[in-house]
């Protein structure tokens, strides 16, 4: 062989090598963008499922209707009774919410004036209101009252 055929096959294998060399290099880099590209879909779908589920945490809870208004009636008569013992033990009405129950309870808007008061149980867009002069029996159904020992007729 001569000394160009032996430099030309030389030349030729570094083409080669540079070419193949660049080839996986290109194939290299599309696959770094493609897992790039997968993994940041992957992260976005995650981002927006948890936003979802923050979303429903943060609405109340469904409740029937009729579930909702017996637990508001019977938290309204749970704290009549509590207005009703103060009065019993102080000979006075309390002075305003945080009196009666201890706490400041935003489900509870409570209102007096000499002897007369009011206490209403909020939830959402439903309202219900006690007024004194009330029965406060009325607020609970005969079976609750039943079960909780009060003769009711």
């Amino acid at each position: 062989m001569k000394k160009n055929d032996l430099l030309e096959k030389a030349e030729d294998n570094v083409k080669e090598r540079d070419y193949s060399r660049k080839t996986k290099k290109n194939i290299g880099n599309r696959g770094k963008i493609i897992v790039v590209v997968t993994l940041s879909c992957i992260l976005i779908a995650v981002a927006v499922n948890s936003w979802i589920q923050i979303q429903q945490m943060n609405e109340p809870p469904e409740i029937p209707e009729e579930e909702l208004l017996e637990n508001m009636n019977g938290y309204l008569f749970m704290a009549v009774s509590r207005l009703n013992a103060f009065r019993s033990s102080d000979g006075r009405l309390p002075i305003d919410e945080e009196e009666l129950l201890g706490w400041d309870d935003p489900a509870i808007e409570y209102s007096c004036s000499g002897e007369y008061f009011t206490i209403s149980v909020v939830y959402a867009d439903t309202v219900i209101t006690f007024e004194s002069g009330d029965d406060s029996s009325e607020l609970l159904s005969e079976e609750v009252l039943n079960k909780m020992g009060v003769v009711y007729n």
